[in-house]
């Protein structure tokens, strides 16, 4: 345990082998949830991401941003001396994380399912990208392999043209990531109770698709003859104004006159044809159409001005370039200055859940800044 470590999760140390983004994002949510994560690093490059954009002192932002709060130890997995260490650091932990593929860690000499039985306590997470027993278990996955094959990139298809695009970003990386974080303390909760450490696996095809379902796959959910209107999915589109974009969703009826009355369709407030959502879905096309040219015709703060008045959620869509200034506004001190000691000053956000007793986090480490410190630990 960190001295001096605060948080629900203080006192669980976490054995962090995993590299990229959907592993370190994972484990780091635990950092902040007062976690002892020990981050792995085979030397002399450590983590890929260390090394992915923009950088400065020899570190990406990329890396730092996905391994606050964490210690790092550098070890060989090649050299029987450092090996040795890491089976001994693996039995001081109350969870192991890794997102190799299936063979690579038996290979090691650490089956998930040795280990278990050796430490009975232990909660042994596997990160995959696809399923161990999938005939695709030992190909190679990114984020933009999964979103292709799970359905995010037809999902975003351009309405007009129907060429698909994927979402840029690494959406499903960070989900199979908070899907792990979420099955890990879940694992150590039942630990509490039975004393039962276990294996768990964790794809990303699974997290990802688990994720796309609830709303984009409404039509192939429902077997059989059905009542088929379009996926909720659709309703994701952006309103054109004079000088940027705007977004706004409406779901109640209240919300879809306030959207007619800003846009001056008073005379469509209260219609049969649109007074449920099944109707809107059906029948709302056109109208939206006719709103969109009107949107288009104002400027976005009086476009924005005349949902809020009318009660219509909706936003600017706003560039990462200006997020400092505006979720300064929009809530205070959540995007934090820190000076990091290899990167210098960046700008990061603070953990996303605020528990009642703060949680420290640590600067995220240099390669193998922990080593002498972790072996001490361990008597070595």
């Amino acid at each position: 345990m960190t001295e001096g470590a605060s948080g629900p999760l203080a006192g669980v140390r976490i054995v962090d082998l995993t590299i990229n983004l959907s592993g370190p994002f994972a484990t780091m949510i635990l950092a902040q949830q007062g976690a002892d994560v020990i981050k792995v690093e085979r030397p002399p490059v450590g983590d890929i991401i260390r090394h992915v954009g923009s950088h400065r002192g020899g570190v990406s932002s990329y890396f730092v941003n996905t391994n606050w709060g964490k210690r790092s130890v550098a070890l060989d997995f090649k050299d029987a001396d450092d090996v040795d260490v890491l089976r001994k650091l693996i039995a001081t932990a109350d969870v192991l994380v890794e997102n190799f593929r299936p063979a690579v860690m038996s290979r090691l000499g650490f089956d998930a399912q040795e280990l278990v039985a050796e430490h009975p306590r232990l909660i042994y997470a596997g990160m995959r990208g696809f399923p161990s027993s999938s005939e695709l278990a030992n190909a190679p996955a990114y984020d933009h392999v999964i979103q292709a094959m799970a359905g995010f990139g037809g999902t975003q298809a351009d309405l007009r043209t129907g060429v698909p695009v994927l979402v840029q970003q690494a959406i499903v990386d960070k989900v199979t990531g908070l899907t792990a974080a979420q099955a890990i303390a879940a694992a150590l909760f039942e630990r509490e109770r039975t004393g039962r450490g276990q294996v768990l696996e964790i794809p990303m095809l699974h997290a990802g698709l688990q994720f796309l379902w609830p709303d984009v796959a409404t039509n192939v959910s429902l077997q059989g003859e059905f009542d088929q209107l379009p996926s909720q999915s659709r309703t994701f589109r952006l309103s054109k104004t004079v000088d940027g974009y705007v977004a706004m969703a409406m779901v109640t009826n209240d919300q879809w006159n306030g959207m007619l009355r800003a846009a001056g369709r008073d005379d469509l407030v209260d219609h049969p044809d649109y007074d449920t959502p099944q109707k809107r879905g059906r029948n709302g096309a056109p109208v939206m159409k006719d709103v969109a040219a009107r949107l288009a015709e104002m400027t976005t703060e009086e476009v924005t001005t005349r949902l809020s008045e009318q009660g219509v959620p909706n936003a600017m869509v706003a560039d990462v370039e200006d997020l400092p200034e505006l979720i300064g506004r929009v809530s205070p001190g959540y995007l934090v200055t820190e000076e990091h000691p290899q990167v210098g000053e960046i700008l990061h956000p603070r953990p996303a859940v605020t528990f009642d007793e703060p949680v420290t986090v640590r600067p995220t480490p240099a390669l193998g800044e922990h080593t002498d410190e972790i072996k001490a630990e361990l008597g070595l």
